[in-house]
């Protein structure tokens, strides 16, 4: 397992980070109600997939683009 986690490179990381931001925010927002974390959390993981230099999440950035802009309304 350890040898698997030093395997990551830094996209993987910014990814799995991404991932539980994402988490957050839908906890936040559906369990509690809390608009400003649930925010801050989808922009934190949308700067992290971008951070990830990875070509395969731009779908996922379009669709987190689309929830913030739908909280901010």
């Amino acid at each position: 397992k350890i040898q698997r986690q030093l395997g990551k490179t830094r996209g993987d990381w910014l990814i799995a980070d991404a991932e539980y931001l994402l988490s957050v925010a839908n906890e936040r927002l559906h369990l509690i109600g809390d608009v400003k974390t649930a925010l801050e959390a989808l922009e934190g993981a949308d700067q992290r997939l971008r951070e990830s230099g990875d070509s395969g999440i731009i779908k996922v950035r379009e669709k987190i683009a689309e929830e913030i802009a739908t909280i901010k309304n």
